[in-house]
């Protein structure tokens, strides 16, 4: 079984992973994220163009060559390669396997789509511009010498293929292969799915589950300003007004809150403060047994701290009332709990008490 923990950018998730790192069942590869089949140019993107809305071969053609691309830029020379047994070339090389096993026909061609796959300035401009459209064309028209519109270059044709699916999901257990995953387990992915739509990409995995993790938007808003502001801004929170927008239009009437019995969402602070009732959720969604390593890994103590975040920070409170208006649905009711230690830390991914291991 593949267990997919999503969620919305710094929303709790790793909380998730940390605990069921504590089972034996569990083989939790988490090295980078797992974003292969949904970011743009991934595999769902490969299945639109060569399956789902075909354009000639001109759609399979340019998703091909960008899906190896991607795999190339994000991956062989990414955090996959770097932090896994898989080498950029073992990446390239699986990636280029799969192409060939969708591939229906390849020749030698020019196409007019050249511009879209090489955007450097030199390509577009010179080869493309000048050479191919002007010298090479008028040469062909003065003296009839039917040159090739240089550069011809090999095409994968791709329409509509029946082994799509197949090879997709073989393509997805090579890499898992390489990342070292013992399938005799469960197999815990860091956000191989979206939080506001998993389902989608669950036809590349053999028996998947989603666990989507959010976390009260006040805490999400003020931990993105104090601790993800210094990494990057992974969310606009440059002005409150931006932040309630975003926040609203990722999650508001999305298919996540659909019912499924292959998604489980929960909420950080319940996995926090209601420790006994959510664990068994999760076990029971994923046929786990009693935890043997209790408070091993994710113990909620030292997850405390980082909830109740809108509290340490009263210059912002102005926000918060912004926040809690618009976003009311959302908020967690904390006037059942007490707030966290003031000696506590906040931290970012993983539990101090994983990165110990």
């Amino acid at each position: 079984m593949i267990i997919g923990v999503c969620g919305f950018c710094s929303s709790g998730s790793s909380a998730v992973s940390d605990y069921l790192s504590e089972f034996e069942e569990n083989q939790v590869l988490d090295m980078c994220e797992f974003t292969i089949p949904y970011l743009p140019d991934g595999l769902e993107d490969l299945k639109h163009h060569v399956v789902d809305s075909i354009t000639r071969d001109e759609s399979g053609y340019i998703a091909i060559e960008r899906f190896k691309r991607f795999m190339h830029d994000n991956y062989a020379k990414g955090a996959l390669a770097k932090l896994s047994n898989l080498t950029d070339k073992e990446i390239d090389k699986i990636t280029d396997e799969f192409m060939n096993e969708i591939t229906q026909l390849e020749w030698i061609t020019t196409t007019r789509s050249d511009k879209l796959l090489h955007p450097s300035w030199f390509y577009r401009y010179f080869v493309l511009s000048i050479l191919k459209q002007r010298i090479i064309s008028r040469l062909n028209v003065r003296f009839k010498i039917g040159l090739p519109l240089y550069p011809n270059h090999p095409v994968q044709v791709s329409i509509n293929p029946d082994n799509f699916m197949d090879e997709s999901r073989k393509f997805v257990s090579r890499i898992l292969e390489g990342m070292g995953a013992d399938f005799t387990k469960n197999i815990v992915l860091d956000q191989p799915f979206i939080g506001d739509d998993p389902a989608k990409s669950f036809c590349f995995f053999e028996n998947p589950k989603a666990i989507v993790v959010d976390r009260d938007p006040r805490d999400i808003y003020l931990f993105g300003k104090t601790v993800l502001y210094k990494r990057g801004r992974l969310m606009p929170t440059d002005n409150v007004q931006d932040y309630v927008n975003y926040f609203k239009l990722i999650r508001e009437n999305r298919p996540y809150k659909m019912d499924n019995p292959n998604i489980l969402i929960i909420r950080f602070e319940d996995l926090v403060y209601n420790y006994d009732a959510t664990t068994l959720k999760i076990r029971s969604f994923c046929g786990l047994p009693e935890n043997k390593r209790k408070f091993s890994i994710f113990d909620p103590a030292v997850s405390m701290p980082n909830t109740q975040v809108f509290r340490k920070f009263p210059e912002y409170q102005q926000d918060i009332k912004y926040i809690e208006q618009e976003l009311h649905d959302y908020l967690f009711d904390f006037s059942s709990y007490p707030e966290p230690p003031s000696e506590g830390q906040m931290f970012f991914g993983k539990s101090p008490l994983n990165r110990k291991k």
